[in-house]
């Protein structure tokens, strides 16, 4: 019996002399290697970025105006957004760290932006706005569709490389945003609609599009996606635009789907009106001088539907019916029911 509980207590020594011995060396390689190491970080977790109370995050109220244009008709929605959230957001780091050898996806940055919890909650405001609006589910995702395009696009952060990431909460703060940010903000708002949504990345373009779930037959490229454009005033469906310093889109995009959800059934109409369009705009292009009158009003009538009218233009072009025009080299700018023409001065 003796010589068994001998046995008994040296197997314990050895199993717990093995453990020790264990420890030892995981502190050795930690102390080693430990430099070269990147321990996850929490910024993925959106529960635990940094507190912050609800009086600095509401510090510096400011009311925004945001347009729209509903059925040819221009609205507006005014919301107050916060200085304080918007310094906040501004200031939470770019990065995501990993451990060694994981990858972190595009995907990845998108969802750490619209999964922040302080932005949700000080939007959730404006999300139940739309949402109680009496129309039907698609009526009021052409209204975000429209809100979000008529956000100016951030030229200046373009021209000057200062692009920080905005997250969708800075967009409407700012009233300003680059195609990644502004698509950002209109799957957002999408996503809490209830709708499938995805991010069309064009990588050899640089350019970031936004893909709403919608029957195959009108979707972008078979992907189950309807194309829109979240940068200016388009027609859902329309990918046939110029863009600066790019032209038109050729490539094949990432398509980084960002939530499951409601389907864009109603689409057809736009898509139609977006054929129509496209070669009402080929017609009087390759006729000169717009002289066809009722193709250019039914192109102006397209137009004036969706918002696609400026309502102001830069020093070295001319507003004339909702078109901003090139001035003459020669001669007088004249604003017709046709469009701008230039008068030969006699």
């Amino acid at each position: 019996m003796r010589e068994f509980i001998k046995k008994i207590i040296s197997f314990v020594k050895f199993i717990v002399s093995l453990i020790f011995s264990l420890f030892l060396i995981l502190i050795i390689i930690c102390l080693i290697y430990g430099d070269n190491i990147n321990y996850t970080s929490n910024i993925l977790d959106y529960e635990s970025s940094p507190f912050i109370t609800n009086e600095e995050l509401m510090k510096g109220p400011k009311e925004n105006k945001f347009v729209f244009t509903f059925n040819g008709t221009r609205w507006e929605i005014n919301y107050t957004l916060y200085e304080g959230l918007n310094d906040y957001l501004k200031g939470l780091s770019r990065t995501i760290k990993v451990h060694q050898g994981e990858k972190v996806t595009d995907k990845d940055f998108i969802m750490r932006d619209l999964n922040n919890k302080y932005q949700k909650e000080f939007l959730k405001p404006f999300v139940n706005y739309i949402e109680n609006l009496s129309l039907s589910r698609d009526d009021k995702a052409r209204i975000v569709i429209s809100l979000v395009q008529n956000i100016p696009y951030d030229y200046k952060g373009l021209e000057e490389g200062n692009i920080t990431g905005k997250y969708p909460y800075e967009v409407m703060y700012t009233m300003s945003g680059v195609c990644s940010e502004k698509s950002k903000l209109l799957v957002y708002l999408l996503r809490e609609l209830g709708y499938g949504t995805a991010i069309f990345r064009f990588g050899p373009e640089n350019h970031d599009a936004v893909g709403i779930k919608c029957p195959l037959e009108y979707s972008y490229k078979n992907t189950g996606y309807c194309f829109v454009e979240s940068t200016a005033p388009t027609i859902i469906t329309d990918s046939q635009r110029e863009y600066r310093n790019v032209g038109k889109l050729y490539s094949d995009p990432e398509v980084i789907v960002i939530s499951d959800g409601y389907s864009f059934e109603s689409v057809n109409i736009e898509y139609n009106d977006m054929i129509k369009y496209i070669e009402l705009e080929k017609f009087l292009e390759e006729n000169e001088n717009y002289k066809n009158v009722e193709k250019y009003e039914l192109w102006l009538d397209l137009r004036r539907k969706y918002g696609l009218e400026e309502t102001e233009c830069k020093n070295d072009t001319i507003l004339c019916n909702g078109e901003c025009w090139n001035k003459c080299e020669k001669g007088t700018f004249k604003c017709t029911k046709t469009g701008g023409i230039c008068e030969l001065n006699t």
